[in-house]
C-alpha cells in the first residue's frame, strides 16, 4: 500500500501513550480506523446488536464495533490514510478524516452496512425449523 501511495510504511507501530512519536501514517490510519469507528458503532447500535460480544476480537468494551470494522478498513480508511499522508505529511487529521468521508460515500456505506451486517446473521436454517404452535 506504501508503494502505491508513494509513502514509507514501516507496518502498523504506534504508543497510544507517546503519539507524537509515532510516524505520519501510523497516525493518520489511527485517525481513520477512530473515524470508522464511530460509524459502525452508530450502526451496530441502530441494528440492536452489542457491541461488547465479538467474534474475531475479545478485549475491552466494543469488539464487535472492531470486528465489523475490520470489514470495511481496506475500503475507506487506509486508502484514506494514505492518500491524506501522501497529500499533507503534517496533516493534523483534518484531510485524513474528509478523505474516510469521501470513501464512506463512494462505498455507499451508511447503506451497505446494515444490510451486510444483517445478512451474516441470517441464517437459512432458521426458517426450515417447525414454529413452537406446530
Amino acid at each position: 500500500m506504501g508503494l502505491k501511495h508513494g509513502v514509507t510504511w514501516k507496518g502498523r507501530n504506534y504508543n497510544t501513550n507517546n503519539w507524537e512519536m509515532a510516524d505520519g501514517i501510523n497516525r493518520a490510519l489511527s485517525a481513520a480506523n477512530a473515524s470508522l469507528y464511530a460509524l459502525c458503532a452508530a450502526v451496530v447500535c441502530s441494528l440492536g446488536y452489542v457491541p461488547s460480544l465479538g467474534f474475531i476480537h475479545d478485549a475491552g468494551t466494543l469488539p464487535f464495533i472492531f470486528d465489523v470494522a475490520d470489514l470495511y478498513k481496506h475500503l475507506t480508511s487506509v486508502p484514506a490514510a494514505f492518500l491524506a499522508v501522501r497529500q499533507n505529511p503534517a496533516d493534523d487529521g483534518d484531510l485524513v478524516r474528509k478523505l474516510l468521508k469521501q470513501r464512506v460515500e463512494e462505498e455507499r456505506l451508511l447503506q451497505r452496512m446494515p444490510k451486510e451486517q444483517e445478512s451474516l446473521f441470517a441464517s437459512s436454517t432458521i426458517s426450515t425449523l417447525p414454529s413452537p404452535n406446530s
